[in-house]
C-alpha cells in the first residue's frame, strides 16, 4: 500500500538553543559556551535530514525560562515547520502523549 505525503509525519523534540540551558551534561567537560556550539551543529544537521522529508514536520519544544517560545524565536530557528510547545514530564511520557495526539488528527485508512 503506497502511502501518500499527507499521512507522513516527523515529530522532532528539541529546545531552542540558549547558554546553559543544553547538552549540561557535556557542558561540565567542555564549557556552556563549547555545548552551545555543539547544540546549533547538532540542530543543523537534523534541519538538514528533516528539509528533505515529504511529509508534515512538527517540532516539539521545551519551555525554557531564559527564552520564552515566541513565533519569532522558533521561526529563527525552526522555519517553516508547525511547533509545538512540550508538555512537562519525562521523555517517555513526551512520546506517548505526541504519539496519541498525532494517531487522534490521523485520517482513518481505506
Amino acid at each position: 500500500m503506497a502511502t501518500n505525503n499527507s499521512q507522513k509525519h516527523l515529530l522532532i523534540f528539541a529546545r531552542l538553543p540558549a547558554l546553559g540551558q543544553v547538552k549540561t551534561r557535556l557542558a561540565q567537560s567542555i564549557g556552556d559556551e563549547a555545548a552551545l556550539a555543539v547544540y546549533r551543529e547538532l540542530l543543523a544537521c537534523t534541519r538538514a535530514a528533516a528539509d528533505g522529508f515529504g511529509g508534515q514536520k512538527t517540532v516539539w519544544l521545551t519551555q525554557s525560562p531564559s527564552l520564552p517560545l515566541t513565533p519569532e524565536a522558533v521561526a529563527a530557528e525552526w522555519p517553516a515547520y508547525n511547533w509545538q510547545p512540550q508538555p512537562p514530564g519525562d521523555l517517555g511520557a513526551k512520546c506517548s502523549t505526541h504519539l496519541r495526539r498525532r494517531l487522534q488528527l490521523a485520517p482513518p485508512r481505506s
